[in-house]
């Protein structure tokens, strides 16, 4: 693929630029949104707490878009002053605001291809979601069918299964979001031993060679065929889950869509002013401004959840499995535990009844 002349520029001159690249209190908006609780679910219903007064997050969100935002404003200004004094001394200029009907149709199509651009992006993020989710039940439901299949011989292979599955989640995680080593060294330091980090320290596809080590647990807990076929079908449906997050991330939406979704929407923006000039004069850079930080502001929200694995919260998903994973070690360790659930299966007690 022949490599853009635009991209290029901007990674020489503007990547590295303060100027160019929003503060680090916009991007905190849209990473790792935290999943809600009861309460939070409470204050969402109640329409009061939904349309409350937040001037600062208001201004993080404008922090995000005030480039575009400062140069409509510039070109505001000098529209107004155009039509202020260089029109009445015969610049032309005087048909200029009777189009309103061509900037009415052009805002029907901007809205259509905004409408189908977050349509879009939200299923991509849904879509992760989804098999994000479907990865946290597959891995709680191998962790529970290794301890319920394991006997007092293989129960250590159990144990190690609880080891490597919340391990498993933490490292697919860096691998969506190209953590670094001393990053998924941290996520696992207590879960994995040394050895075990050493060895995962020489691979490069981190979920494909912890999956292969859970394959190897399967093995060694020394289960019948249909036992093992079930546990190696949900290892396969663990590593299938990778794969759909793989192609969520490499596969953006085409980028010809959004350069053309970009460029309309700043040629829409910047040729307001001239249709608000007759109607609400010297205003029509206020106007102008919030109208086009709705739309900047629709536009940015579609583009930070186009790669979801950045947005969700991925944290507290892989701490849910973790949580799992101690809870059944807890219980497979737990003598009252285990001894409530021996007779479980065994012949129910003969109750003889009286006919006095």
């Amino acid at each position: 693929m022949k490599p853009d002349p635009d991209e290029k520029c901007y990674h020489t001159c503007c990547a590295n630029s303060w100027l160019w690249n929003p503060p680090e209190i916009h991007h905190k908006l849209y990473i790792e949104e935290p999943s809600y609780t009861f309460a939070q679910w409470d204050d969402y219903r109640n329409i009061n707490y939904r349309y409350r007064p937040t001037p600062w997050l208001t201004l993080r969100v404008m922090l995000g878009v005030w480039q575009p935002l400062i140069i409509l404003a510039v070109v505001s200004v000098l529209v107004c002053s155009y039509f202020q004094w260089l029109v009445p001394l015969g610049a032309p200029g005087q048909g200029w605001t009777t189009s309103s009907a061509l900037f009415t149709v052009a805002s029907f199509l901007l809205s259509l291809l905004l409408t189908f651009k977050i349509n879009q992006t939200y299923g991509r993020w849904w879509e992760a979601r989804t098999i994000w989710g479907t990865n946290l039940g597959i891995a709680r439901n191998f962790m529970r069918l290794m301890f319920a299949w394991s006997d007092a011989s293989t129960r250590h292979v159990a144990h190690d299964a609880a080891r490597w599955t919340p391990a498993f989640m933490w490292l697919t995680l860096d691998h969506v979001r190209n953590g670094s080593k001393e990053q998924w060294k941290a996520h696992v330091q207590g879960m994995l031993t040394p050895s075990e980090i050493t060895y995962l320290e020489s691979l490069t596809h981190l979920p494909l060679a912890t999956g292969h080590m859970m394959s190897h647990l399967v093995r060694c807990l020394k289960v019948d065929s249909f036992k093992q076929v079930a546990l190696e079908q949900l290892l396969s449906d663990l590593l299938g889950g990778v794969a759909g997050m793989e192609r969520i991330l490499r596969t953006p939406l085409p980028p010809g869509y959004s350069r053309f979704m970009t460029r309309a929407l700043l040629i829409y923006v910047y040729t307001m002013p001239v249709l608000l000039w007759p109607v609400v004069g010297w205003a029509s850079p206020v106007i102008s401004a919030i109208v086009a930080f709705i739309f900047f502001g629709v536009e940015n929200v579609a583009v930070q959840i186009e790669e979801p694995h950045r947005s969700l919260d991925l944290r507290g998903l892989c701490v849910a499995v973790q949580a799992s994973a101690e809870q059944l070690r807890a219980a497979a360790s737990d003598p009252d535990a285990l001894a409530a659930v021996q007779h479980f299966g065994a012949a129910p007690p003969t109750v003889v009844v009286s006919n006095a």
